[in-house]
């Protein structure tokens, strides 16, 4: 006997019947399933909106390897590969700080996430404490952005872990040879997202379509 056969011999139901008396389609939308099944709603399309949750980096001993060659080429050790203005050789002051910020929003009642630290070895991501370049708020979740060089390259993989641990959906995710950072994106209203243009933190380097600052 088949396991089809058997299936409706002991349940009296071929398996079509089965889907349509017990498994039909689910029509509701996304955002109506978010409290049930990713624990809230995880809305964030707003600049100017109440903050709820916040994405922080604690800072770690990537910034003890300021100072050593970079892991990506030409591995310089200058400062200026390290994008720093200083080596530091203690993270007291830099945590003290962090918690300092984290303490302030948990005062006002936001939650506060602490991203994964640096997975690398060595650790590099000097520049992580910027969360907000790495992945961005959508109508519903995250979206992991792309980071244009390789100082930055490598923080989505813990940021990505950080929001699945939390439940949060990653709803986009740049690709291909796309590049777009958070600093440059924001919402200017619940409908419409602006995204401005920028060399080289963008994907062009059209003059017509970008305009130069002092910090490149």
């Amino acid at each position: 006997m088949s396991e089809i056969d058997l299936f409706k011999k002991n349940t009296g139901l071929d398996l079509h019947q089965q889907y349509m008396k017990y498994h039909p389609q689910v029509l509701s939308e996304f955002e109506e399933e978010l409290p049930q099944y990713w624990g809230k709603k995880w809305k964030a399309n707003t600049t100017i909106g109440k903050l709820r949750t916040v994405l922080l980096h604690r800072p770690g001993k990537e910034f003890l390897s300021v100072g050593t060659p970079t892991p990506w080429a030409p591995h310089s050790s200058d400062l200026s590969a390290w994008r720093m203005s200083w080596k530091p050789t203690d993270l007291t002051e830099l945590v003290h700080d962090h918690e300092t910020l984290a303490k302030a929003y948990r005062d006002e009642g936001v939650e506060v996430v602490v991203r994964k630290p640096d997975p690398y070895d060595p650790p590099y991501t000097v520049k992580s404490i910027y969360t907000d370049d790495v992945c961005h708020p959508a109508v519903y979740g995250q979206v992991i952005l792309r980071m244009y060089d390789n100082i930055r390259k490598g923080e989505e993989l813990p940021t990505y872990q950080t929001l699945a641990e939390i439940g949060c959906p990653v709803v986009g995710m740049i690709t291909g040879n796309g590049m777009a950072e958070g600093g440059n994106i924001g919402w200017h209203d619940e409908k419409h997202v602006l995204i401005a243009v920028h060399y080289p933190r963008d994907n062009t380097s059209d003059p017509k379509v970008w305009r130069a600052n002092d910090w490149g």
